[in-house]
C-alpha cells in the first residue's frame, strides 16, 4: 500500500510535471457524430468473475487463496469494495466448474471423492449473503461433465439437489441464471446438438421446479475461439437463451514481454473479428438474447504477476470496455474480482489494484447511450470512446493513449456538441510507472481510506478554450456535463 502522505504526493506531481514538459505532442482528431446512439449497454454491462481452484493451487499461478472456496465472502472491506461495482454481474464459473460436486445435506447425490472439487452449502450461503448485502445478479455455472458422463448424456441428479436446496433456502430470484459447462466444445470436442441437448434437460428442470412467473434464465453456452460451434448451438436452442455467451483472452499469461503486449494496439483489435462474428450469429440464430463475453482477461493463465496486477493492465482494460460496447455487447463479464493475477481486489491484502480504480470511475462516468466515435486514421495509438453521461445530460469521452513513445496527443473534439465552448471535467488515471500497483488520479494517490471508506472520485474542471491533452502513459475520463445535443439531451 503506497504511503499516506502529501509529502509523496507532491513529489508525484512533480515528477509528472517533468516527464510531461519532455514529451513530444502529436495533434490528434477525435470526431463524436450521429443523430441517435448506436447502442445501449445494460447498467450490469461492466460486469466480473469468480472461480473455482485449480489442480495444485499453489502460489505460482495466483490462485492460492482466491476462489470461491477460499475467499471470506465477510470481511468489510470487501464488501465495501465490490457494493461500489453494482450493478452488475457476479458470473461464477471457469475451468473446473465440469468437476465440481455439491455437497447437499442429506440430500446428496453424490460423495466428494477425490478428483472432485466440492461446494457446500455453508459456503454457498456465504456467496448468496454476500450477493444479497453487494446487490451482484448471481449467474452460476452447473457441471455438464458430472459423474464423467458426456453432453448428450448429462447426469443431472446434483445439480437437480442443488437447485432444490437453492429453491428452498433462498428467494427465487436468488440466482440470476443458470450455465451450463465450461466451453466443452473446447476441451472436449463435443457436438454442439449434444450440449443442446444437455441445455434442454436444465429447462426442463427449470420449468419443473421454479414457481410460475419466477423462472431463472439459461445463458450459454460460453464458447471460445470457435464461432461455427457457437452458431450450430444457437440454432438448436438459442430461442430458449436470455443471453449467449463466448469466452476470449488475446495473449497467454506466461508470454514474454507481456505488458508491451497489452500497450500493442494490434494485440487488442485481434477479437474485433471474433467479436463481429459472434454478433452476428446471435443476431442470426437468437435475436432476443444478448450477447455477452462471459468471461474475459488481460491474459490466460491466471495472468501474469508485476503485469496483470498493474497499471499497464488498465490500458488495455479500458480500451475493451470501450470497444465491445461499440461492438454491441451487452455483458463484459472481466476476469476476476479476487483470484489469479488479473484479479481487480488482492485476495491476499483486499486491497484494490489500478483495474478496480478504472472500473468504479467507468461505472461512475460512463452512461448507457453509446456514441458512434471515430479517431483519426494517422494517430491509431489514441483510443476515444464517447457515451452520454451516466448522471444527467452531456457527454463523456474515455481515453486511451497506448502510444510506448514519451509522446502526448492534443486532441481536437468535434462533431455534435462545440467542445471549445464549455467548460469540461477531466479523471486522469496515471502511475509512476506502468509497472506500479497503485493508480493516481489527477496525481492523487487513490487508496482506501479509515473505516473502509471508497474515496470520493472527483475531476478537475477545465475551461473549454483550453488544449485537452491526453499525456503519454495516461488513461482517463473527460465530461462535458454541458454538451448541448439531441441525443443526451
Amino acid at each position: 500500500m503506497p504511503e499516506r502522505c502529501n509529502f509523496l504526493q507532491l513529489l508525484l506531481v512533480l515528477g509528472a510535471a517533468l516527464s510531461s514538459a519532455d514529451a513530444a505532442i502529436i495533434d490528434a482528431d477525435v470526431t463524436v457524430f450521429g443523430t441517435s446512439s448506436i447502442w445501449s449497454i445494460p447498467d450490469e454491462y461492466a460486469s466480473v468473475t469468480l472461480d473455482w481452484p485449480r489442480p495444485g493451487n499453489d502460489n505460482a499461478t495466483g490462485w492460492d487463496g482466491g476462489t470461491v472456496l477460499d475467499i471470506d465472502f465477510s470481511v468489510p472491506i470487501l464488501l465495501a469494495l465490490a457494493s461500489q461495482l453494482t450493478p452488475a454481474v457476479l458470473r461464477i464459473g471457469g475451468d473446473r466448474q465440469d468437476s465440481m460436486v455439491y455437497e447437499i445435506q442429506h440430500r446428496a447425490h453424490a460423495n466428494c471423492t477425490e478428483g472432485w472439487t466440492c461446494l457446500n452449502m455453508t459456503v454457498w450461503a456465504d456467496v448468496q449473503t454476500f450477493v444479497a448485502k453487494t446487490g451482484f445478479t448471481l449467474v452460476f455455472g452447473l457441471n455438464e461433465l458430472y459423474n464423467d458422463h458426456v453432453p448428450g448424456n448429462w447426469s443431472y441428479f446434483n445439480t437437480e439437489g442443488l437447485l432444490d436446496y437453492t429453491l428452498e433456502e433462498f428467494p427465487a430470484d436468488a440466482v440470476y441464471g443458470w450455465e451450463l459447462g465450461q466451453a466443452v466444445s473446447s476441451v472436449g470436442n463435443y457436438s454442439a446438438a449434444s450440449v443442446a441437448a444437455d441445455f434442454g434437460m436444465l429447462q426442463q428442470l427449470v420449468d419443473i421446479m421454479y414457481p410460475a412467473g419466477q423462472k431463472a434464465s439459461l445463458i450459454g453456452p460460453d464458447v471460445a475461439n470457435d464461432v461455427d460451434w457457437f452458431a450450430a448451438f444457437l440454432k438448436l436452442f438459442g430461442a430458449n437463451l436470455a443471453a449467449t455467451t463466448y469466452h476470449y483472452y488475446q495473449v497467454d499469461g506466461g508470454a514474454a514481454h507481456l505488458a508491451s503486449l497489452l500497450m500493442n494496439a494490434s494485440v487488442h483489435d485481434s477479437i474485433v473479428p471474433w467479436a463481429q462474428a459472434y454478433l452476428q450469429a446471435q443476431q442470426a440464430y437468437a435475436p432476443k438474447a444478448a450477447l455477452w463475453v462471459g468471461e474475459m482477461g488481460p491474459a490466460y493463465g491466471g495472468g501474469q504477476n508485476g503485469v496483470t496486477n498493474r497499471f499497464v493492465s488498465s490500458f488495455w482494460y479500458l480500451d475493451m470496455l470501450g470497444l465491445l460496447a461499440q461492438l454491441k455487447h451487452s455483458v463484459f463479464c472481466r476476469q476476476t474480482l479476487m483470484g489469479g493475477f488479473y484479479e481487480l481486489i488482492d485476495h491476499n491484502t483486499y486491497e484494490p489494484n489500478p483495474d478496480y480504480w478504472l472500473l468504479l470511475l467507468w461505472k461512475r462516468l460512463m452512461g448507457n447511450k453509446v456514441l458512434q466515435t471515430q479517431v483519426g486514421s494517422s494517430t491509431p495509438n489514441l483510443r476515444a470512446y464517447a457515451h452520454c453521461r451516466e448522471q444527467g445530460p452531456g457527454v463523456v469521452v474515455a481515453f486511451v493513449n497506448l502510444n510506448s513513445a514519451n509522446v502526448t496527443y492534443q486532441v481536437d473534439i468535434s462533431g455534435i456538441f462545440d467542445a471549445s465552448n464549455t467548460t469540461r471535467v477531466e479523471y486522469w488515471l496515471s502511475a509512476p510507472s506502468l509497472d506500479s500497483n497503485y493508480v493516481q488520479l489527477n496525481g492523487r494517490v487513490l487508496q482506501v481510506g479509515i473505516f473502509n471508506h471508497i474515496p470520493s472520485l472527483h475531476g478537475q474542471p477545465v475551461d473549454g478554450s483550453e488544449p485537452l491533452q491526453v499525456a503519454a502513459q495516461t488513461i482517463g475520463f473527460v465530461e462535458w456535463p454541458d454538451a448541448s445535443n439531441l441525443i443526451c439531451a
